[in-house]
């Protein structure tokens, strides 16, 4: 009798044992051979600049992006060959089936940490390295995994209307803040799991003025039932951020006149992470700017705001 319970014991521990190496084998995923997998997938934006590489959802060859894996502690860089996103350097290879965590970002040096905007974007290269873009996903083995990007900046287009002092003006430039009240450097932190927008600190960012882009002449509304052709029109991307009621925003010079201003009035401007401002813009002859209602154009930004 002794010697049965012993040995029933024995086989209730056996099943035990191997119920518990199950559920762990279930929980760490099936083991993959190593190398034998790499990490494959494609990559969007949602929404898209004009200007930029990914108009009409499509890279450039030669675009980078940066992918990190186990909670940021590993990092891998895919460049895009016109056709799809190959590893430069290390690949990531599945290890097994469990599904991948993935973070990953594009033009801003880095997912976390300080990040600037040039403060001369009068050309496109220097404009377009300001989108700052991340995604987040869970990848599937043995699926179609794909990352789609949010812009992080946010975009500001300025419409000079053909109307007023500005009436057939030429060499009209634009400058976007005074005596470097504008925030272009500042602190990135990642969205939650739940966002596609992270939030930026711009406490101890680097001020400057802004040059944005000249993106030339533009079919502008500027109500409802009024479309015209603006005199000029500029692009920038910033740090998302607040300018505070009185300080001055905007700076347009034209060539032999004094620089005209436009002051934030009470209530204060903020900037997110996102979205696309459109201002329309008049020159008055006592050298100040009105800012007319803007109707918003196609841009894909998110959440297009009117102003």
């Amino acid at each position: 009798m002794r010697k049965m319970k012993h040995t029933l014991f024995i086989v209730l521990a056996s099943f035990t044992l191997a119920a518990c190496t199950q559920d762990e084998l279930a929980e760490q995923g099936a083991a993959l051979p190593e190398g034998a997998y790499p990490l494959e997938f494609t990559a969007r934006v949602s929404g898209n600049i004009q200007a930029r590489a990914t108009v009409d959802d499509t890279w450039k060859s030669g675009d980078n992006i940066v992918l990190k894996t186990n909670n940021g502690d590993e990092e891998y860089i895919y460049q895009y060959d016109g056709a799809s996103w190959n590893a430069l350097g290390n690949t990531y290879y599945w290890q097994n089936t469990l599904p991948l965590a993935v973070t990953a970002y594009s033009y801003g040096g880095k997912a976390t940490g300080s990040f600037a905007v040039s403060d001369n974007q009068s050309t496109a290269d220097a404009y377009q390295s300001g989108d700052y873009l991340y995604a987040q996903k869970e990848f599937v083995f043995d699926n179609d995994n794909s990352l789609e990007f949010y812009h992080q900046t946010s975009q500001i287009v300025v419409h000079i209307r053909n109307r007023g002092f500005a009436q057939g003006q030429q060499n009209i430039s634009l400058q976007i803040g005074y005596d470097n009240n504008l925030a272009i450097s500042g602190n990135f932190t990642p969205p939650t799991s739940t966002n596609n927008y992270g939030t930026w600190d711009t406490s101890n960012g680097t001020k400057a003025v802004v040059t944005p882009y000249n993106i030339g002449t533009q079919n502008i509304m500027v109500d409802d039932n009024t479309a015209e052709i603006s005199v000029a029109s500029f692009s920038a991307l910033v740090i998302p951020q607040t300018i505070s009621a009185g300080q001055k925003l905007f700076c347009v010079m034209i060539e032999g006149y004094s620089p005209f201003y436009y002051t934030v009035p009470s209530g204060d401007i903020s900037w997110q992470a996102g979205y696309r401002y459109t201002y329309n813009l008049s020159l008055t002859a006592n050298g100040t700017i009105t800012v007319d209602n803007a109707i918003g154009l196609p841009g894909g930004w998110t959440d297009e705001e009117e102003l």
